[in-house]
């Protein structure tokens, strides 16, 4: 196991699978210094010997997402590069990444799972991108739903920030599996197990096979939409006024109304 707890993950790895446990009490808000270092521990798996890696969480919230003080402008800009890195790793990891949510998963924490290739979530989990009501949005949720899901319904989700509950998502294929509130171990244990009676070479094919309508593009898409964040949304008034509103519990003041 390499001992990352005190940057708010563990990476373990049990049975020919790797499993990134994200554990930044009490809501797993993801900062930057953990995306990088979490980024850096997917780049270091080698798949030769793994069948899977497994994204989980402890606590009441699988994540709330970004830390909201890092989307200020002085921040911004490091907070983009580790979230692009580490849903990068994710991406392009040579290994079928299956996430296990217990709780609900907000902004980046959603488009952490959409980064991966199977979703299992427990029936109350809601999901959501929150951030338009902060004076932001998600960039990399922004370049892939578009290519998944219809217009109007991806318009829904990102630019009024309307949250699903699981049920919904598994509608839309944003979830592979529902579960009840006490069987999400054994619908993960069920996946593993069917993913370790495979060839995990061949399976790893198939996943490359399947990427290569879209590969690089959503990574080169992201990078547009994280320029446009970079460059236009934090022009904005209203981007700093939506995250200070946010933090004073108050409602926000649009002045670019």
């Amino acid at each position: 196991m390499t001992d990352t707890a005190s940057a708010g993950f563990r990476l373990e790895i049990r049975d020919r699978v790797a499993f990134l446990t994200l554990c930044h009490g009490p809501v797993n808000v993801l900062r930057t210094t953990m995306l990088n270092a979490m980024a850096h521990e997917i780049e270091r798996l080698r798949s030769g010997s793994l069948t899977a890696l497994v994204v989980r969480a402890e606590g009441r919230l699988f994540s709330a997402g970004m830390d909201v003080a890092e989307h200020y402008p002085d921040h911004a800009d490091a907070m983009l590069e580790a979230a692009h890195r580490f849903l990068a790793a994710l991406w392009n990891v040579d290994l079928p990444v299956v996430a296990a949510v217990q709780g609900n998963a907000l902004g980046g924490g959603f488009e952490l799972l959409l980064a991966c290739d199977a979703v299992l979530a427990v029936e109350s989990v809601a999901l959501g991108f929150p951030e338009v009501r902060v004076g932001a949005f998600p960039p990399f949720a922004a370049s892939f739903l578009p290519r998944v899901l219809p217009w109007q319904t991806a318009f829904d989700l990102v630019a009024r920030g309307r949250l699903i509950s699981a049920a919904e998502a598994f509608r839309l294929g944003l979830v592979t599996q529902v579960v009840g509130p006490d069987g999400l171990d054994a619908a993960l244990d069920a996946w593993l197990a069917d993913l370790g009676s495979l060839s995990a070479p061949v399976v790893r094919q198939a996943r490359r096979a399947l990427k290569i309508s879209l590969g690089e593009k959503i990574l080169i898409d992201l990078s547009i939409a994280e320029r446009q964040y970079k460059h236009e949304l934090l022009a904005l008034d209203d981007a700093v006024e939506g995250l200070r509103a946010f933090q004073e519990k108050r409602p926000p003041d649009w002045k670019n109304c």
